[in-house]
């Protein structure tokens, strides 16, 4: 945690236990409704996410824009087995890089968790405890980030486990991110391939959670892109 925040660090338990991708990909037959045996996480009314029309120039916030966070990106994203391009590009359209960020529904901080759905979800996936965090909890960086991406986990390790495709994983837990993952299970029959889910998307979400989709997937092989070029220019200055 940053400064001022060491209290909540302290009362946060150790992260679960780490799984490969390769424990993650339970047999398919399982099917998605073996995600019905966990508790639902809420389904926050969301407001639309401001989305540019085009994310992918390199002024529009490149990589020094992400700076002040990047050692929390890259913490949680190894902790939670995330890329960080994704979690780089959740927070450029979530909020910006502004960790102050407020919407009208109350979503905070740079990965917009609203307190009593999203942040209390990833609160007690992480300490088994029934809590709503607080707002200063949740505009604090790298709590905020950290609960992010343990919603992220949350998600893929108790609805969609049996996925083994990473572009069909992203998409879904992007999805679920947006609209709620009750809404997909609603809609979804196993077996399902990508191109049912965009047609699902397509067909039955809203026109914000087809745009989210297209413009996070968009950045994130935009931050991908950055963060190979950082981290090859940061091995040429040690050359």
């Amino acid at each position: 945690m940053q400064a001022g925040t060491g209290s909540t660090h302290s009362r946060l338990l150790p992260p679960c236990a780490r799984l490969s991708w390769a424990t993650l990909a339970l047999a398919v037959a399982a099917g998605v409704e073996q995600a019905h045996a966990h508790p639902m996480p809420s389904s926050p009314p969301r407001e639309p996410t401001p989305i540019s029309a085009e994310p992918t120039a390199a002024a529009d916030h490149p990589l020094s824009a992400a700076a002040p966070y990047l050692a929390s990106v890259r913490r949680w994203a190894r902790e939670y087995q995330l890329p960080e391009s994704l979690l780089l590009a959740m927070i450029h359209t979530e909020s910006r890089f502004n960790p102050q960020a407020r919407s009208g529904a109350n979503a905070l901080g740079l990965m917009q968790l609203i307190p009593e759905y999203a942040g209390a979800d990833a609160w007690a996936f992480l300490t088994g405890e029934k809590r709503v965090p607080s707002d200063s909890e949740l505009l604090d960086p790298d709590t905020n980030i950290r609960l992010g991406a343990a919603y992220l986990r949350m998600l893929r390790e108790h609805y969609w486990r049996d996925i083994d495709d990473p572009a069909l994983l992203q998409a879904l837990m992007l999805a679920s991110y947006n609209w709620g993952v009750g809404n997909l299970l609603r809609r979804l029959k196993s077996p399902f391939d990508l191109a049912t889910l965009e047609k699902v998307i397509e067909r039955s979400a809203p026109r914000e959670t087809v745009g989210y989709l297209r413009v996070v997937r968009q950045r994130a092989r935009h931050y991908e892109v950055l963060l190979l070029a950082d981290a090859e220019r940061a091995t040429t200055q040690l050359t």
